[in-house]
C-alpha cells in the first residue's frame, strides 16, 4: 500500500524513530536504519515513505503496516490472537493420535 497523502499525516523519519521499540537500555533506532528500511527494507518488507523536498517522510499508519507485514512475514501471530493457542491444541491432538496409532501397532506386533 502507498501512503495516502490526503488521509495520513506525514512525519519525518527522525520523528518516526520514537515509534520503533528499542531493547532495554539501548539507544533509539538510528536514522540511517530507517533510511535503509525505507529503501532496501527489512526481511523483504519496505517501510513506505515519500520524499518531501529534502526530507524523507513516512506516516504512523505506514509504520503500523510495516510492523504488521514484518509480523506476517515472520509467520507470527499478533499479540492477543488465540490462533497460536488453537494451533498448539491441534498439534497436541495430532501428537496424541500418532502415539496412540504407534502403541496400537506395537501391541498388535507383540501379540502376533
Amino acid at each position: 500500500m502507498v501512503i495516502d497523502l490526503l488521509k495520513e499525516k506525514l512525519i519525518t523519519l527522525n520523528e518516526a524513530a520514537r515509534f520503533f521499540p528499542r531493547p532495554t537500555g539501548s539507544r533509539p533506532i538510528h536514522l540511517a536504519t530507517l533510511y535503509a528500511y525505507s529503501s532496501k527494507g527489512k526481511s523483504g518488507v519496505i517501510l513506505e515513505s515519500v520524499q518531501a523536498g529534502d526530507v524523507r517522510c513516512t506516516s504512523v499508519e505506514a509504520i503500523g503496516r510495516f510492523f504488521a507485514a514484518l509480523t506476517q512475514r515472520k509467520n507470527l501471530k499478533p499479540v492477543g490472537s488465540n490462533a497460536g493457542v488453537q494451533e498448539a491444541i491441534a498439534a497436541n491432538e495430532r501428537l496424541k493420535a500418532f502415539v496412540f496409532r504407534r502403541r496400537k501397532r506395537q501391541g498388535a506386533s507383540d501379540a502376533g
